[in-house]
């Protein structure tokens, strides 16, 4: 098992894990169409690549199978946590959590915040992150909510 950054060759599989993600984890906690239209964004080819061109995307590889990724934006902002459905549990989110922890440290930040699915909420809260707000995201006929949290550094 290893980290690394990724690249345009991973897109595929990057995109793949996010749909497979939100789709069998989010069950709980949003409506089959609330599911359907945030894992249709793994369609949305320029955020993609927007993903892998302007961020710090890293991924965690054990034998060429990628189990989760995640991404820094800018100093500060903490875009992606996604850890394959099979694989949560294992401290692989905690891991990605560390390594873009450190990037933000070395990129001078101060605090760091992200907006996070009811799923993800809980880790970043062990984590040491207060939530700021609850947020109303319209995507096509939809409303998802999901929440600002921050943590100083």
């Amino acid at each position: 098992m290893f980290i690394r950054k990724a690249n345009i060759e991973d897109l595929g599989k990057l995109q793949q894990l996010f749909r497979d993600s939100i789709l069998k984890s989010g069950q709980d906690y949003y409506t089959p169409a609330q599911l359907k239209v945030w894992s249709d964004r793994a369609d949305v080819s320029s955020r993609w690549l927007a993903l892998i061109k302007e961020q710090f995307t890293i991924l965690l590889e054990v034998e060429n199978e990628v189990l989760g990724f995640a991404s820094l934006r800018g100093e500060d902002y903490f875009d992606f946590l996604y850890v394959s459905q099979r694989q949560q549990g294992k401290g692989y989110a905690k891991q990605l959590y560390m390594a873009i922890l450190a990037e933000a440290k070395k990129r001078g930040a101060t605090k760091i915040y992200s907006d996070v699915s009811y799923m993800a909420k809980p880790f970043f809260l062990a984590q040491g992150f207060s939530v700021l707000k609850e947020n109303e995201n319209p995507l096509d006929e939809e409303i998802l909510i999901n929440f600002r949290v921050e943590k100083v550094l």
